[in-house]
């Protein structure tokens, strides 16, 4: 796939629900060349959400593999 980071990256989504009815949701994270700094204003702004409309708050992991 080519995108502004570079060509050939390797993309993969996954969405499913386990066996208690929870929904996944999985995704490659290309790591980029340099090193940005990031505040984590998206993950707040996300987890943020989640609470004002009551509901359990996710779960996000990042993993090797």
């Amino acid at each position: 796939m080519k995108t502004r980071h570079g060509d050939g990256l390797d993309l993969r989504k996954a969405i499913e629900t386990d066996w208690q009815g929870q929904l996944r949701v999985q995704n490659t994270l290309p790591k980029k060349p340099t090193r940005v700094m990031s505040n984590g204003v998206g993950l707040a702004n996300i987890l943020a959400k989640y609470q004002m409309v009551k509901q359990p708050t996710p779960t996000i992991q990042e993993t090797d593999g």
